[in-house]
């Protein structure tokens, strides 16, 4: 299984979609972590990500995307998340 790995674009590779933090799912899809903008606004987009054939990665429908004035609200609810399965979290790493 390949690494976590958080991705450093530049200004412009932001605006066109690329990922800036990846993590292995599982064998075959990956999470990808972006700061996109649609229609004027800009999202926070956390979407599974498939392997094709070719090795080349493309998004499924599963994930969610949030204007970037939740982001706050966001990371409130993964450290909630955190807190209540605790130090068990660490012990299931890599299982998914």
């Amino acid at each position: 299984m390949k690494e976590n790995r958080p991705m450093n674009p530049t200004e412009n590779e932001t605006k066109s979609d690329s990922p800036v933090y990846t993590f292995q799912k599982n064998a075959g899809e990956r999470i990808e972590a972006r700061l996109t903008e649609f229609h004027g606004h800009r999202l926070v987009d956390l979407r599974t990500h498939y392997e094709t054939g070719g090795g080349e990665w493309r998004p499924t429908k599963k994930g969610v995307c949030v204007g970037v004035n939740l982001l706050g609200e966001l990371e409130k609810a993964v450290a909630a998340l955190r807190e209540m399965v605790g130090t068990d979290a660490d012990d299931e790493a890599g299982e998914g």
